[in-house]
């Protein structure tokens, strides 16, 4: 026979998960709130992809893993393997745990006992009001007792489910949740192997353990379910439970507690507005603790656990009032037995009067009518006797249940009282929360921005050769590496206005320009089609700490000037930074508002470093709608080195990511050596493909440009249209 682990002292609460970041809160909230300071948390995700993973992470449980797994099973093998507690439970998203000492308490019976597995009772419950479960199998908020499991042979037709489970881990040497016969696993025939193939002793603790929330893996689908628990019911029957295997009935009985008895179902019932009390306290401090640990915590998270706090107030409130119509009824009660008292009475006075009756009519004709009688009337005493003990027992009960019901309604007040303190500290504090996130992230930002201007003096400091911009290159504010080119091309080019304008550059966070603003003070104008990234850059603080203009358009070569001229800027100036994902040729060719010493234009690496392409020109362009795969859009390099010698510029070179080359005008080259496309084309690193779905697929151009072989481009040297699929690209 198997021993049980020598005076367990720790417990590993076991947790899988899949995309329950509604539910998963409340699990861990109510395991960090246990009196026993030897709880280890181990949590399985799936591989959630609704936020699940980070709400854990931010709680801080001591193991946890997200990664694909082959299901529920699975993955409490897996929690099995990474826990060190000497007792384990599987506690999984959304069940909790019934109060704060469960755990506590279940050490200290492993030790009065010294059993290899303990189980107890549990609540099913809904997760949300709106939620429903209509199956006789689990009534919500009812509880579920286990005491009808008196020995092995009971598992034959029933289980024990593992949210009322707790198991020594060395059972887990001899035992699984699979079988070759039932891959799928299930905690039935883990219970099995446990207690008729391998011996293991269980004890049976009259105490409620957990709240198993319906609506989950296990429950969502419940008929389905049924069915294939049947089948494994059938299955297991066969399996283990033949003569041959003895039941050990005697290692298996229920051990009572002979310290406290178990309070009556009315009494627990009554009390659970208390205990629904509490563990709200603890669910809502869960929730306070997640919003605060938030990467971006906001007022609604702090109004959702405000509003759910007044939700479940409402909901121990409405318990109170059904406990209170109880009482009336159980009232009427009391009076419907009095009136049947009165009427056994009656009765009784008229046996009486029957007897009288029959004794002064003659002995021998009303012997058997007498005998009759008698019989009638020792039937009616003792159904007297029965009425009057009942009666003392609902009296009993009623004084019983009356002082309960008194101390649930002074209890339940004072609850109220206290609720509506902590609803207005909960608010004070959130309101304080958000202010000093406030001042913290402004005062990161501008430690942020401090330390984006010295690390880029440090870069610029470093020994370059001349007329190696690349060898400068580096990235602070830019996507890439193009901040080090500007600053390398700014300092090697006289600039007398420090001027720049750049489109297309969403919020401003990742800009070309932003540093020159930022460390070199420059002004400028900035465009970009979405109004909401235009409204972000007014709002900043960088907009009034700057001379910076920011105009919300959607650019063309129509209406490119005008936007320019509009902000007060023409003529020479230091630098213009087109990236517009497709129409980049065509806007900076009808640019003519200002003259630039600096461009910095995109290009396509698709269309390789020879030919001289472009996408034709559409004043609505937008490249997705193009072409799903999101690769047919601008110009190649070759194309923009036409356009740059027919403005007067020359090209000098690429960044390293292959999407941005860098021109300056012909007379400020200075000791910059131009460049012809060949040589400084770089094939583009980044791989940004999608499906016609809009996912990323991440192909290499090598394979992408296949996909857009026959869309039309501009031979901007001939004029000629012609498909990709001619140009004979080689990369």
């Amino acid at each position: 026979m198997p021993s049980a682990a020598t005076n367990p002292t720790s417990i590993t609460v076991i947790t899988v998960t899949l995309n329950c970041a509604d539910s998963i809160v409340e699990t861990l909230a109510s395991v960090s709130a246990q009196t026993c300071r030897t709880v280890e948390h181990v949590v399985i995700d799936g591989g959630s992809t609704d936020g699940t993973a980070d709400i854990v992470r931010d709680f801080g449980v001591a193991y946890f893993v997200s990664e694909p797994d082959g299901g529920i099973y699975q993955a409490m093998e897996k929690g099995v393997a990474a826990a060190t507690g000497d007792v384990l439970i599987f506690l999984n998203a959304g069940d909790v745990f019934i109060d704060d000492r469960v755990c506590e308490e279940a050490l200290n019976y492993f030790h009065n006992t010294g059993t290899d597995i303990v189980f107890g009772d549990f609540v099913p419950y809904l997760l949300r009001p709106s939620d429903k479960f209509e199956h006789p199998c689990f009534v919500p908020d009812r509880v579920c007792r286990n005491d009808q499991v008196r020995d092995r042979s009971c598992l034959q037709n029933q289980n024990i489910h593992h949210q009322a489970v707790f198991y020594g881990r060395h059972v887990f040497t001899k035992c699984s949740f699979f079988s070759p016969e039932w891959p799928d696993g299930s905690d039935y025939e883990l219970n099995v192997q446990a207690l008729v193939q391998h011996g293991f002793t269980a004890k049976y603790y009259p105490r409620t353990i957990s709240k198993f929330a319906l609506g989950g893996l296990s429950t969502s689908n419940f008929d389905r379910e049924t069915v294939q628990h049947e089948k494994l019911i059938e299955l297991v029957r066969n399996k283990y439970f033949s003569t041959a295997i003895p039941f050990c009935e005697d290692e298996y009985i229920i051990d009572s507690p002979k310290t406290k008895a178990r309070p009556s179902g009315l009494i627990t019932w009554l009390l659970s507005p208390l205990r629904l009390a509490r563990n709200l306290m603890i669910a809502v401090t869960g929730r306070v603790r997640q919003a605060m640990n938030s990467r971006s915590p906001d007022r609604d998270d702090l109004t959702d656990v405000i509003a759910d706090f007044r939700m479940r107030t409402d909901s121990i409130y409405r318990l109170a009032s059904d406990q209170h119509q109880l009482l009336v009824e159980l009232h009427t009660a009391i009076d419907r037995i009095a009136v049947q008292e009165a009427r056994i009475r009656d009765l009784e006075d008229s046996i009486i009067n029957l007897r009288d009756l029959v004794a002064s009519s003659g002995q021998e004709a009303a012997g058997d009518t007498v005998e009759i009688i008698s019989r009638q009337e020792t039937r009616i005493r003792e159904l007297a006797k029965s009425v009057t003990t009942l009666h003392g027992l609902v009296i009993a009960n009623e004084r019983e249940t009356a002082k309960c019901a008194d101390e649930m309604i002074s209890r339940t007040e004072t609850l109220a009282r206290t609720a509506e303190r902590r609803h207005e500290e909960l608010a004070h504090f959130g309101h304080s929360v958000l202010a000093t996130l406030g001042t913290m992230q402004h005062a990161a930002s501008r430690f942020q921005e401090a330390t984006d201007v010295n690390t880029a003096r440090l870069l610029d400091a470093r020994p370059i050769d001349v007329g190696s911009p690349t060898q400068a290159a580096y990235r602070i504010s830019s996507q890439f590496d193009e901040d080090g080119i500007i600053q390398y091309l700014t300092q090697h080019i006289p600039i007398p206005n420090k001027v720049f304008v750049e489109f297309g550059v969403e919020d401003y966070t990742e800009a070309n320009t932003r540093l020159l603003l930022l460390k070199d003070n420059w002004r400028g104008l900035v465009l970009d089609s979405s109004g909401s990234h235009v409204s972000t850059i007014r709002s900043s603080a960088l907009y009034w700490q700057h001379d910076l203009s920011a105009i919300a358009a959607f650019v063309s070569r129509e209406n490119i000037n005008q936007l320019i001229a509009g902000a007060g800027i023409e003529g020479d100036i230091g630098l213009l930074s087109v990236d517009i994902d497709g129409m980049d040729y065509w806007v900076w060719e009808a640019i003519d508002i200002v003259s630039p010493r600096i461009v910095v234009c995109e290009y396509n690496a698709i269309f390789g470093p020879v030919d001289s392409v472009v996408v034709p020109y559409r004043p609505d362009f937008d490249r997705t709608k193009a072409h799903f795969s999101n690769l047919y859009a601008g110009a190649s390099l070759a194309a923009l080195h036409h356009l740059a010698c027919q403005k007067g510029y020359s090209l000098i070179c690429s960044n390293s990511a292959g999407n941005n080359a860098f021109f300056v005008r012909d007379d400020c080259l200075a000791n910059l050596e131009p460049r012809w496309p060949r040589d400084a084309y770089v094939k583009a690193q980044f791989r940004e493909s999608r499906d016609a779905d809009g996912n990323l697929t991440f192909l290499p151009i090598e394979q992408g440009i296949d996909l857009i072989a026959d869309l039309p481009v501009v031979d901007v040297t001939t004029g000629r249209h012609v498909a990709i699929r001619e140009l004979g690209i080689l990369l």
